[in-house]
């Protein structure tokens, strides 16, 4: 079991220790249908499509501040695994003609959502549908 770092769009079905998306600019989706027992960053990059999990993410989601991820009509990060740990950090920014940050139907969500950076989107900038999701907001921007 390794960390994959390319190349992408990507979508793991198998276990991995983490995805890490550093210094690309691609066009499609880096997704989840397995297992990621750490994080799956996104370091100085821009993804033209959306993150999304409907398996298990361990360590997180973390988007830096030279980042971005652009999802165009659907949600930029979809959340839709029965667990997922380890929070949703962003400090670069988000776009998306949907939800900038959808969470729907995960029955354990540890680590709470914080943004530092730019949410923009056309209906809300974060969406859940599971209780306590704790959020820290430090600048939000909705468009």
């Amino acid at each position: 079991m390794a960390a994959y770092t390319g190349p992408f769009p990507y979508t793991n079905a198998g276990t991995v220790t983490a995805i890490n998306v550093i210094n690309t600019t691609f066009s499609g989706n880096v997704g989840n249908s397995g297992t990621i027992t750490g994080p799956l960053t996104v370091t100085n990059s821009r993804i033209n499509g959306e993150i999304f999990d409907n398996g298990f993410i361990g360590g997180g989601i973390l988007i830096d501040s030279a980042s971005i991820v652009s999802a165009g009509s659907s949600s930029a990060i979809a959340i839709f695994g029965a667990r997922f740990a380890g929070g949703i950090t962003n400090a670069g920014t988000i776009a998306s003609g949907e939800v900038g940050i959808d969470i729907d139907g995960t029955s354990t969500f540890s680590g709470g959502i914080t943004n530092t950076g730019t949410i923009s989107s056309f209906y809300t900038a974060i969406e859940d549908f599971c209780f306590d999701v704790p959020r820290r907001h430090q600048q939000q921007r909705l468009d």
